[in-house]
């Protein structure tokens, strides 16, 4: 069931205040008018109605109290001071001055009312037992339900109580008007903070009091209280609040994060769509190295990680399970015309909860090499090494031959390049040849050969 969320910002006074043309000169208070009142100037509630004083700034003024308006039904108005009965609604009728002193008459309706508590009398915790059912759905295999305990989905509250709103009619026949007292159920769970899970403490409004209710199975041990009403805070004066036993939570959560492995510095500074943890999710070169961290809540015993490879919209192909709360995988398959899709699943459970899923997604991109054809060995920072560009290459190896075909130097890391030597001394400035045989992780395998000019130091 959900709630209305509540926000109050009200006067309270316990000296002289007015609204329009009327002043409450005693009394502890509070403004309940409702935005957009049809018809009524003010509705004051009083925590003591025997404390109540109006006055106005109206002259000649004349107190009625509805529906007696007539003449002769006029009430005492003493020494410039009228006192409010609960639940009334006055008319005041006199002349009003403007800032030219020009007089009109005026007619103000006052409705006040006496604060009375409501009466909470017990929360209690309902039944745990029962099996709900929650619908999973599959882009392939349409919607499915599964069956879970209900205590590890929601709590049922009993909760036993009555209280009166403030009703008044409004004038001139215009309806009734009911101002509505709000209760608060509270309780202790965890969220989760950006990083890691943090105690927090949910407050809802409850549509009323005299009901059984469902909310959320917290994440912790906590007791549920219920408290009102709104205008017992504002007026100062002690709050209804009912309070069950602790109860023992069995609910489970989990907020599983990848976290692509640490590069060292410099490395792979010439691969395209290099991994971090943005591009991970939508497209990055392979293989990818990614941590998982599952990230559970406090009451999960039990991990089951799966990692499957998308072969097709409907199809695909499971690579490994891990009963580990973390794990590292290398992901290193893309598609022969699309990006790589895996899909990683952590379920987490105890021996109360069937397990909660939670899905990531990985995406390695199809791969490429592009190729310059000079470097400028200076040591100026700038194009120092001959090396590829590329993206997803999973096997590499380099060949570099003078202009007389002997081989002076190869490597099969990528990320690597030749630095311009032979042998540790410096290469003549020319025209050298390479032949590059790579294989990509979509699997296409790339043969390249031509010649690369190395410029003067």
């Amino acid at each position: 069931m959900g709630f209305r969320k509540l926000t109050i910002i009200l006067l309270i006074s316990i000296t002289a205040t007015a609204l329009a043309n009327v002043t409450v000169s005693n009394g502890n208070y509070v403004n309940i008018t409702p935005e957009g009142a049809a018809g009524v100037d003010a509705v004051f509630l009083f925590a003591n109605i025997n404390e109540a004083e109006l006055t106005t700034t109206l002259t000649s003024p004349k107190w009625f109290a509805l529906p007696d308006t007539l003449p002769g039904n006029e009430l005492d108005y003493v020494n410039g001071a009228f006192f409010p009965e609960d639940g009334e609604t006055y008319m005041v009728k006199g002349k009003y001055s403007n800032n030219e002193n020009q007089e009109r008459d005026t007619t103000i309706y006052v409705v006040t009312f006496a604060y009375k508590s409501g009466t909470l009398r017990s929360v209690q915790i309902g039944t745990a037992a029962g099996i709900c059912s929650e619908t999973i759905g599959s882009q392939c295999h349409g919607a499915w339900t599964r069956e879970i305990p209900c205590e590890c989905k929601n709590v049922t509250l009993n909760i036993d109580g009555d209280f009166t709103d403030y009703t008044y009619d409004k004038p001139q026949g215009r309806g009734r008007e009911v101002i509505e007292r709000k209760y608060n159920i509270g309780y202790h769970t965890q969220a989760w903070k950006g990083t890691q899970w943090a105690d927090t403490t949910i407050s809802e409004v409850l549509p009323y009091i005299d009901t059984q209710i469902t909310v959320d199975a917290p994440l912790i041990d906590t007791e549920f209280w219920v408290t009102g009403d709104q205008f017992a805070q504002l007026l100062n004066v002690e709050k209804d609040s009912v309070y069950t036993d602790t109860y023992e939570s069995v609910a489970i959560d989990c907020m599983p994060k990848m976290i692509v492995a640490e590069r060292f510095v410099g490395e792979r500074a010439n691969e395209m769509q290099s991994p971090d943890s943005l591009n991970i999710s939508t497209g990055a070169s392979g293989p990818i190295e990614i941590e998982f961290l599952a990230n559970p809540s406090h009451n999960v015993e039990y991990f089951h990680w799966e990692i499957w490879y998308k072969e097709s919209s409907c199809d695909s192909t499971r690579l490994a399970i891990r009963t580990d709360e973390n794990h590292r995988y290398t992901f290193n398959r893309a598609g022969e015309e699309t990006k790589g899709q895996y899909i990683i699943t952590c379920m987490v459970s105890n021996n109360s909860c069937d397990s909660v899923v939670k899905t990531l997604e990985v995406f390695v991109n199809t791969s490429d090499l592009q190729i310059p054809n000079v470097f400028t060995p200076n040591g100026d920072g700038t194009n120092d090494e001959f090396r590829v560009a590329y993206k997803s290459l999973v096997e590499f190896q380099c060949v570099i031959f003078n202009r007389w075909g002997r081989k002076i130097y190869e490597w099969s890391d990528p990320t690597k390049g030749w630095d311009g030597t032979i042998n540790g001394k410096d290469a003549a400035p020319g025209t050298y040849f390479y032949i590059i045989k790579a294989r990509g992780a979509d699997g296409k395998k790339w043969k390249r050969s031509g010649d690369i000019n190395l410029i003067g130091r």
